[in-house]
């Protein structure tokens, strides 16, 4: 199959989902299939024209200053100049099998699908449930493909329920992971090794691991925190709690580092206000690290922590989380390990990137017979 991917951003600009598009182009490519990307080129010493490892990469629209703009959190005007773009490619675009729009940077999905006829979904990877934002989404459900995947199935639902978007229109399609990179035994986890994973970002709240952490004296107990990403955050944490007994605060690693921090740990720590599918879960469960994270209504890991039995849940408060953290270093062995177990029978069958490109060519199988 021809396959077309439009997103804001991609390698080698990193976030969440420029990870994800990138390793499901990858795996397709290995399957056979031809894969291309369409995206902004947010720095000049990126190229307009590129190939990772098969994948054709076009930034077709000069967008410098996309992420630092008065406009907001995204230049407005660049989301324009990029829909206009890619209507100008016109036939370049139809003669793909299957295009799928990331959410962002939103009106492409709206626009596009008056001027090309390939078959076509849009891949949520967030929904906000605020006024502005319900114009949009009905706007992109009313003009844009009919088919729709959501990262979480909290995110199918929320479609469902709230838009009327038919079940039969809509697919859960997680954030995958070469599950066999992070594989580990029990000999490899220290107890008691907590890890924050991810971006040091108000709304993933890292500080409140750490709070929950120091309100129980657990560094006493035995127990080590290990908070690592960077982020907006980073030099505040680290100058207010580099010092603290028990806590250390890493900053940034390189992927190796990182799949070493996931292998020790032997519990993680989520307490994100929002999130999709994290791709941290996916690691951590391949790495057999369970997961603890927090009851927020936009909190996708609350979704994929219960759907598929990977860890435990905590309401959004210092006390409680505190005592969940503390709760899982005095548990019964075969408590944590049975979760454990599961973690890395679910990274293998239901995270592991061969599976989730399978599923991803049957959706688009779908789409275009």
């Amino acid at each position: 199959m021809k396959i077309a991917i439009i997103t804001e951003a991609f390698f080698p600009n990193i976030g969440g989902m420029e990870v994800s598009f990138l390793e499901l182009g990858r795996s397709l490519v290995k399957m056979g299939h031809e894969v291309e990307v369409y995206t902004l080129r947010l720095n000049e010493r990126d190229r307009a024209e590129d190939s990772i490892d098969g994948l054709k990469i076009h930034r077709i629209t000069k967008a410098f200053h996309y992420f630092k703009s008065i406009w907001g959190l995204r230049n407005y005007p660049d989301v324009i100049r990029f829909t206009i773009d890619l209507v100008r490619l016109g036939r370049g675009l139809n003669r793909f099998d299957f295009i799928v729009f990331n959410l962002w940077p939103v009106v492409p999905a709206i626009i596009l699908p008056r001027f090309i006829q390939p078959k076509m979904a849009v891949y949520w990877c967030e929904v906000y449930d605020k006024p502005f934002w319900r114009f949009i989404y009905q706007l992109i459900i009313r003009f844009g493909p009919k088919f729709h995947c959501g990262v979480n199935q909290n995110i199918c639902d929320f479609l469902h329920n709230r838009y009327q978007v038919p079940e039969s229109h809509l697919k859960t399609l997680i954030s995958g992971v070469y599950a066999s990179l992070y594989q580990c035994d029990r000999t490899a986890k220290c107890d008691r090794s907590i890890l924050f994973f991810g971006r040091l970002a108000p709304h993933k709240d890292p500080e409140a691991v750490i709070k929950a952490f120091l309100s129980r004296q657990l560094a006493q107990k035995g127990y080590e925190l290990n908070i690592v990403g960077g982020g907006p955050l980073y030099e505040k944490l680290r100058h207010q709690y580099q010092h603290e007994r028990g806590i250390k605060i890493h900053g940034a690693v390189e992927e190796d580092r990182k799949i070493e921090f996931l292998q020790r740990a032997s519990l993680l720590v989520l307490p994100s206000q929002r999130e999709g599918f994290p791709r941290v879960c996916a690691e951590a469960a391949a790495a057999g690290t369970p997961i603890l994270t927090t009851l927020y209504p936009a909190n996708g890991t609350v979704n994929v922590v219960t759907q598929y039995g990977i860890g435990w849940l905590s309401n959004p408060n210092l006390a409680e989380l505190a005592e969940k953290i503390e709760r899982y270093g005095s548990m019964k062995t075969e408590e944590w390990e049975f979760v454990a177990a599961r973690c890395q029978k679910m990274a293998h069958t239901r995270f592991d990137w061969e599976i989730v490109a399978q599923e991803f060519l049957a959706i688009a199988r779908t789409e275009t017979a």
